[in-house]
């Protein structure tokens, strides 16, 4: 992750001091005059400085985000609801066999992509996607309601959760 984030801004540091030297260069040459740095002429009355109040808000939230993450864990950790406990076993082993097919870095990348991507694609195939959804929350429903009711009663009434739904 640091090694990525320095990346990052190495490389944003030489696009912007090649645009800055470029355009003095060019300016140079062409006008024969010397011009200032352009992102110092455009930027001269802007204040990039976070408030204290915005900074505080963030940190709040992400301070209850943090608590309410340690909770989960907890309850997971601690086996409260074994269902719960059993599914982050299996996304922890799903994350693992993935994890060993791919590196930490290039799953980012993918993550990052796949942010990027996806907000266009679903304006484009809206209608599309949509549909698809539909279809597959409807299997999933139908499967679901299946498993449900093959799981004996004496279960289903001590967890009120796994009762099955009438449609």
């Amino acid at each position: 992750m640091v090694t990525l984030i320095s990346y990052l801004h190495l490389a944003l540091i030489l696009v912007c001091f090649s645009y800055v030297n470029f355009v003095t260069l060019k300016a140079t040459w062409v006008s024969g005059k010397t011009v200032e740095n352009p992102f110092k002429e455009r930027f001269k009355n802007t204040q990039f400085h976070i408030s204290r109040a915005t900074a505080e808000q963030h940190l709040n939230t992400v301070l209850d985000l943090l608590n309410l993450t340690i909770d989960n864990f907890k309850d997971v950790l601690y086996c409260t609801n074994n269902i719960l406990s059993i599914q982050f076993a299996v996304l922890f082993y799903i994350t693992a066999t993935i994890g060993c097919w791919f590196s930490g870095a290039t799953l980012l990348y993918l993550v990052t992509l796949g942010l990027f991507i996806w907000p266009r694609l679903y304006e484009e195939k809206k209608r599309e996607i949509d549909n698809i959804f539909a279809l597959v929350m409807t299997q999933i429903h139908t499967y679901y309601q299946l498993a449900l009711s093959k799981v004996p009663p004496s279960i289903t009434s001590k967890v009120p959760f796994l009762k099955a739904k009438s449609t």
